[in-house]
């Protein structure tokens, strides 16, 4: 209300007049494939920036004196923004970007002007821009007329794969993307010299009804009569490139023999020149090489050549280049030799991160101190002896919250000391052609983690894992065969006694918190549409997880007794987890602009135990609330469904359904400080009815009025390469409260906020 009173013009100086409004006017655009918002970018002036509508730095910006120099001053004219005068000079060259933009789209009789609409407010102005695009200009035929024939068949296919067609409107990236496409044909089907410039277009616009005929033009190269197809020769790999490398004169060369395929019965030489001896064991870097003698010259392969070796993770840089043989008249080839020049990076070396975890049961902010070698064993193998903490913070205001709940600023709190071996192939017991466009990795990992919740528990793991991982153009895959965990939990003294009595009514509770065996096999994907550019893009994850089936099929065969008091199968003198779980993550991020996103998650996931384990483990139930999640309830005090917790009931929800959508609009403030608002919704339920959680079952039609709902604010520091965010979040439905009183917004008071503090974004 402060800012809205102060004068945004405050600051404008007399004769000029503040940029309050642009906009391109209604008309002009009825015979055009355009619209206005295709003219938005091209402004070189724009009004300031708004949030909701509301020039808030401007108002900022605007409502203190600069005369009195205080920190405040300096302050809100910093994280503020100076207000946007008018100048016709950005007017003009405004106007030459969209009368260029309607000429490379086809429009090349059209016209732009601008007009000054003065505002009833002194100081302040609307820019309007008039654009009448005139007819615009289509393809009538399309054509190719190759001048060298050498290309003839390999262009044979141009008019079914051709971007520019018949009836399109006249556009010139088009026909850009369309010259960078056949180049790049060319180019992987081994026309080593075929340029961009081999290319040109003949347009004839000299017709009726705005028609134009077009012809691209594929001409040979300028200094021979045709583009020649080239092989792949002889291929050099300098493993120890590095600065003052040529000023050395003594060198070793190292061939090794390796078939192309693996039907292939002739030996390929790969020549290694060093100065020094191999840290990297030839094969480690041929096998991801996909430039092979004989095979015929292909951009790709360098690309994916680049890629694969970048992806060994042991170089600094990488750097390769071709040059073609001298020609033999009396044999005439068209040879490439190969050089591939490497920078090793230090073998051992220290990593210190920050990420975030949101896996269930283990979910928080987490700081990772990592000791690596690079090339353990000469392969290219990376040893990783990390040290993990990780810890979910969440503050209740409200003080009889804090101690329904028992909780202090830190929920959870755990630590890790884990040693992760990657090797960059495939580790199996059969032998098989590895592809290396996928660039598969084995991984081995040994671990131990201990879990604290300071009020309730101490939870204590051993895990064992072997995986394999492997990625393709924006989809990632890992598959663990085994992943074991076996699990120790110690309760507080309070909280065994509140379990002990709780456990005799409720058996999930018993298993919940019981020592237990997991024996599992799990298999996640994902993509992600994201580019370098700020563009909207969707993000998606799959996982699906299978437990104890071997292990109770094993005790079937073996007639296995149970144990008399609890009726399951052990092994190691634990209960063993027998269980399936499905889990999904779709995100949209929507860019308003370059800095501002909508950013939309929808989050579901479902678990079934069966045979040896009534319930799902602690470790793989679904949980709701905490700052990842649903920001406005405390991580796992949420559901399940509509069951409201009786007082002083400090028992955490674990579910075998969970459903949660949140939106959050982030956007920046000033410098490194961005904001968010945002809304969270949704809950956890049970498979099955329980007496004890009355309320808790799924069931399709009573999901709307089990959703609970919570909103807030958020600020973030953003430092580039880690985000520090803290979001307060209020509850808006409770699904607890009894029906018509569900909506509590209109009872929200300051000490209902939750705050949540982590490091980088929620999701």
């Amino acid at each position: 209300m402060v800012l809205s009173s102060c004068s945004s013009t405050r600051y404008v100086p007399e004769g000029e007049l503040l940029l309050k409004q642009t906009r391109v006017a209604r008309g002009g655009f009825s015979d055009s494939h355009l619209s206005r918002n295709d003219f938005v970018h091209l402004q070189r002036q724009q009004p300031n920036e708004r949030l909701l509508r509301f020039p808030l730095k401007l108002k900022m910006y605007s409502s203190v004196n600069r005369e009195r120099k205080t920190w405040w001053t300096e302050f809100m004219q910093r994280v503020g923004e100076p207000p946007v005068i008018f100048d016709s000079l950005y007017a003009d060259q405004t106007v030459q970007r969209m009368q260029q933009f309607l000429v490379n789209n086809g429009h090349f009789n059209s016209t732009v002007y601008y007009v000054v609409d003065s505002l009833r407010r002194a100081k302040t102005m609307r820019l309007v821009f008039h654009v009448n695009t005139g007819p615009g200009y289509r393809y009538r035929n399309v054509s190719l007329d190759i001048r060298d024939d050498s290309l003839a068949n390999s262009l044979n296919d141009w008019p079914a794969r051709t971007l520019i067609r018949s009836g399109q409107p006249y556009n010139v990236g088009i026909l850009d993307a369309e010259r960078a496409r056949v180049t790049r044909r060319m180019q992987n089907i081994g026309f080593f010299n075929f340029r961009r410039d081999n290319i040109e277009y003949l347009i004839d616009s000299a017709l009726n009804a705005n028609l134009m005929d077009i012809t691209m033009i594929v001409n040979p190269p300028r200094d021979s009569e045709h583009n020649r197809r080239y092989t792949f020769d002889e291929v050099y790999i300098f493993p120890d490139e590095r600065p003052g490398r040529s000023k050395e004169n003594v060198f070793d060369t190292t061939i090794y023999r390796m078939p192309n395929s693996r039907t292939d019965t002739a030996l390929q030489n790969y020549y290694f020149i060093h100065s020094k001896p191999l840290r990297i064991k030839p094969h480690a870097i041929v096998s991801k090489l996909l430039i092979r003698p004989g095979e015929t010259y292909s951009l790709n392969n360098v690309d994916r050549t680049y890629e694969n070796l970048w992806d060994l993770r042991v170089f600094r840089s990488t750097n390769i280049s071709m040059h073609a043989q001298p020609i033999d008249t009396n044999n005439p080839q068209y040879l490439l030799n190969t050089s591939i020049e490497v920078q090793q990076a230090l073998t051992w070396a220290t990593e210190v991160n920050l990420d975030l975890t949101t896996s269930s049961g283990l979910q928080g902010t987490a700081a990772n101190v990592a000791l690596r070698n690079r090339n353990l064993f000469g392969g290219a193998e990376i040893l990783s002896l990390q040290l993990r903490g990780l810890v979910e913070v969440q503050y209740l205001l409200n003080k009889n919250r804090r101690n329904e709940f028992g909780l202090d600023l830190i929920n959870n709190f755990d630590v890790g000391l884990s040693a992760n071996l990657e090797f960059p192939r495939f580790i199996v017991p059969f032998n098989f052609q590895q592809t290396s466009l996928h660039r598969p990795r084995t991984l081995v990992s040994v671990g131990y983690y201990y879990q604290l919740r300071p009020t309730l528990y101490n939870r204590q793991t051993i895990n064992t894992s072997f995986a394999y991982s492997w990625r393709q153009p924006r989809f990632s895959h890992v598959l663990f065969p085994l992943d074991i965990n076996l699990v120790n939990i110690s309760l507080k003294p309070a909280f065994a006694d509140t379990i002990a009595v709780l456990s005799e009514t409720n058996r999930r509770l018993r298993y919940q918190y019981d020592n237990h065996f997991i024996f599992a096999a799990r298999y996640s994907f994902a993509f992600s549409g994201q580019t370098n550019r700020p563009v909207s893009f969707n993000a998606f994850r799959f996982s699906i997880e299978s437990s104890g089936n071997s292990l109770f099929l094993l005790s079937n065969l073996l007639n296995a007794k149970k144990n008399d008091s609890t009726g399951q199968y052990q092994f190691f003198n634990l209960p063993y987890a027998q269980y399936l779980r499905f889990d999904a993550d779709l995100k949209r991020y929507w860019y308003l602009t370059d800095n501002q996103v909508l950013v939309t998650r929808l989050m579901g996931g479902v678990g079934f135990a069966y045979g040896n384990f009534e319930v799902l483990p602690y470790e793989k139930g679904f949980f709701a609330g905490g700052n990842n999640n649903i920001r406005a309830w405390p991580l796992n005090f949420l559901g399940p469904g509509s069951y409201g917790a009786p007082d002083g009931s400090k028992i955490e929800r674990v579910g075998d359904i969970v459903l949660v959508g949140n939106i959050e609009y982030r956007f920046p403030i000033s410098g490194i400080f961005n904001g968010a608002l945002f809304v969270d919704a949704g809950n956890i339920w049970l498979r099955n009815d329980s007496e004890s959680f009355p309320g808790g079952l799924f069931e399709w039609k009573n999901v709307p009025n089990d959703l609970a709902v919570g909103g807030g604010v958020g600020l973030r520091l953003d430092f580039n390469f880690f985000v520090i965010r803290l979001d307060a979040a209020v509850p808006l439905r409770d699904p607890a409260k009894p029906n018509g009183e569900k909506w509590v917004i209109s009872n929200t008071q300051l000490r209902d906020f939750v705050l949540n503090f982590g490091i980088g974004y929620p999701f």
